[in-house]
């Protein structure tokens, strides 16, 4: 498969990030160290390419037995609420869950193993950089990103994940009929996000579609949290168009 190589500036962001959290696992251990056991069932759940600069082989991540089983990605997947959830909601899809933080990907390996979810691995990686290089073309069923930081001050606005050519990376990435499922508290980054989909959506790339209901998905903690606290959310779901 044809693959464009990460810049080198993004190689090097990695490896720093990679090393970081290595180093401070090891001061998190010798400080208050887990059993042999706990240990390697919470080690199971994080996938550890061979390449970090190559789009990712389905089977190495989870499994001959599982190949051609339909993959969801959690991009930002924070304290895992939505991708344990996945997991246990739908056992015959594989989920994977994305996340920056490394001690946020400590914590969801640790529900992971006390949940059992094998049909679920965690990847210590930065969305944006996932979706444009790592995730293989016309592979995930579904990718979900609920929940982004909005950067709601104007001079921040650069800051934001959502992008045209995040938007291409993701509309890339999706099987046909793959949906993009996007959340946010914010007004003002959907229609952001929205202005970014205007000439895709009016090329016939895009196809917009009802968002799954309450009962058909998990809640993240941010939702449940903001929906506590009657705030107003933004859902939009789009489905990949050939």
């Amino acid at each position: 498969m044809a693959f464009r190589r990460a810049p080198s500036s993004h190689r090097h962001s990695q490896r720093r990030l990679i090393r970081k959290r290595k180093f401070k696992s090891r001061l998190e251990r010798q400080a208050n160290p887990y059993t042999a056991d706990e240990a390697k069932r919470e080690e199971h759940f994080e996938f550890y390419p061979e390449d970090y600069f190559r789009p990712l082989g389905w089977p190495e991540v989870f499994g001959v037995d599982r190949a051609g089983l339909p993959i969801e990605v959690d991009l930002g997947a924070g304290f895992g609420a939505l991708s344990i959830g996945l997991a246990q909601m739908y056992p015959d899809r594989n989920i994977l869950a994305v996340e920056r933080e490394g001690d946020r990907v400590d914590l969801i390996c640790r529900k992971a193993a006390v949940e059992h979810t094998e049909n679920m691995r965690v990847l210590h990686l930065e969305a944006s950089y996932t979706v444009e290089y790592v995730l293989p073309r016309d592979s995930v069923a579904v990718i979900h990103l609920l929940f982004p930081d909005p950067w709601p001050k104007a001079r921040h606005h650069k800051r934001r994940i959502v992008t045209e050519g995040f938007l291409s990376a993701i509309w890339n990435a999706l099987t046909p009929g793959g949906e993009f499922r996007f959340a946010t508290d914010s007004a003002d980054y959907l229609e952001w996000t929205n202005e970014r989909l205007a000439s895709s959506l009016a090329s016939g790339v895009w196809q917009t579609m009802p968002y799954p209901p309450p009962e058909a998905r998990p809640q993240t903690d941010f939702e449940k949290t903001w929906i506590s606290l009657g705030r107003e959310l933004n859902y939009l779901c789009l489905r990949k168009v050939m």
